[in-house]
């Protein structure tokens, strides 16, 4: 992760792209790391994919910090 990071860091640096969307980069960066780590923790193994199932995701929303009642929200 570091590696992407410093990748976005030098996009913006070289003005490839802009303040606002370097920030927004890293941050989904790093909602997409804790959402793999969760999905790691809840199947106990490595996941490409995340769960359709509308209960699964509720308790994903919730282990990654969420409480939107409107799982499809985040996802879709």
């Amino acid at each position: 992760m570091p590696n992407v990071l410093q990748a976005i860091s030098v996009l913006a640096k070289c003005n490839f792209i802009g303040q606002y969307q370097e920030l927004k980069l890293k941050q989904d960066c790093q909602f997409l790391r804790r959402l793999e780590n969760r999905l790691h923790l809840v199947y106990d193994q490595s996941l490409s994919v995340i769960p359709d199932k509308s209960a699964e995701l509720e308790q994903l929303t919730r282990q990654i910090g969420y409480t939107a009642p409107d799982v499809s929200r985040i996802f879709h």
